[in-house]
């Protein structure tokens, strides 16, 4: 049997009513004095100093660098995942408890300070910005993954091959001799062939199996989400691939953004083809709701920086109400004629949406003969080709 008692100076003693027990004292709690030696070894920062010399310091580390990013699994022998605060102490300021946390916490910067000379510690953080005046302090940069899944008929034939010119390449005779023309021309295929396959090396085709009822179908994982919004964003408000680049680049050197870092002009355009690819899909998901029973077109050709284009708009009720959805621009690359142009929308619809022709009741465009000529014009064979009567709409100035 034992029992407690208080010595007046606080001590603890702990006692046996059996005569063979020795007494037994417990020393007071520690308290470890703050040394101003630690604040260069253990990387720490006093902050304040109050009248009855109680100290508070925190980590440098956890200022200018932040904590470590640790994934918590069944794998893992961590129980609670990362922080992303400033950790701080009070007395007693124990050297077990700094190591503990830079061994846990800032693992590989912890390794480098250690190696360094006095001299150099004293300048490790100088020219670093705090992680507070980042943008990164405020973005979820662990779940940094957006992923789009889109059919495999919109990626084939419309983003791979109806935004790509696919004719024979040309070669100017009298800038090559006749021996080297078949040489030059295999190269510039080659050439135009890898461009292609650069453009689409976002888009993976997904493996299904052959006992599957399924579509088959792409799957695309953008690994940098604040990259990709931004660069859209700036394309939205009007500005080219690269344009966009070397604003994207402006924000990284004066933000210090790393997570902005090694865009180029063919990736903005990627990023492009991905965002058409997915809106329609969403678009065509959108027509086989019952409430979208009809649609109405409305097209026309325009010319931009010397291309040609064919800009396209749909509108279409959905859930009562009614929306004008710019669908698409398609390059135009053979003479702009009535059956060239039909030819054009039928194979991109077929794609896109097979029962288009039973929902088609208007057709807009502009009084050009090729659009409204009354026997050969676009409209006439987008109505010739409905199920359904059509309304057509033309503007009267032209």
């Amino acid at each position: 049997m034992t029992s407690q008692g208080a010595t007046e100076c606080g001590a603890v003693v702990v006692y046996s009513l059996h005569p063979k027990i020795d007494l037994i004292a417990m020393p007071p709690k520690a308290k470890t004095p703050w040394q101003p030696t630690h604040r260069l070894e253990y990387v720490l920062e006093v902050v304040n100093t109050a009248g009855d010399n109680d100290i508070i310091v925190r980590r440098m580390f956890c200022i200018y660098e932040g904590w470590d990013n640790v994934m918590v699994d069944d794998s893992s022998t961590r129980k609670r995942k990362s922080r992303n605060h400033i950790k701080y102490f009070l007395k007693p300021f124990l050297l077990h408890k700094y190591r503990s946390h830079h061994d846990e916490q800032h693992v590989e910067s912890w390794a480098l300070y250690k190696a360094l000379t006095k001299k150099d510690k004293q300048h490790f953080f100088d020219n670093n910005i705090k992680v507070a005046n980042t943008l990164h302090r405020y973005m979820d940069l662990n779940n940094d993954i957006l992923t789009f899944m889109i059919n495999a008929s919109i990626v084939n034939t419309i983003i791979g091959d109806m935004f790509f010119r696919d004719n024979e390449v040309v070669v100017d005779s009298d800038d090559v001799d006749d021996d080297d023309v078949v040489g030059t021309v295999a190269r510039k295929a080659a050439k135009k062939l890898k461009e292609k396959a650069n453009a689409m090396k976002l888009f993976i085709l997904n493996e299904v199996d052959e006992d599957e009822d399924n579509l088959h179908s792409y799957t695309i994982t953008i690994k940098n989400i604040m990259r990709f919004n931004l660069a859209m964003d700036h394309v939205k408000s009007g500005m080219s691939f690269r344009q966009t680049m070397s604003a994207i680049q402006h924000a990284k050197e004066c933000t210090r953004t790393a997570k902005l870092a090694g865009i180029t002009d063919l990736m903005v355009g990627e990023y492009v083809r991905v965002l058409v690819g997915s809106t329609l899909q969403q678009i065509i998901d959108g027509f086989d709701y019952e409430s979208v029973w009809a649609m109405s077109l409305m097209g026309d050709n325009s010319t931009h920086h010397g291309h040609s284009f064919f800009d396209l708009h749909v509108h279409i009720c959905f859930c009562g109400r009614v929306f004008n959805l710019h669908l698409v621009v398609i390059p135009m690359f053979d003479r702009h004629t009535a059956g060239n142009i039909f030819n054009m929308l039928v194979k991109f619809f077929n794609t896109l949406y097979s029962k288009w022709r039973a929902k088609l009741i208007g057709m807009s465009s502009d009084n050009e003969n090729t659009m409204t000529c009354h026997h050969t014009s676009l409209v006439t064979h987008m109505i010739a080709c409905a199920k359904n009567p059509v309304l057509r709409i033309w503007c009267a100035l032209h």
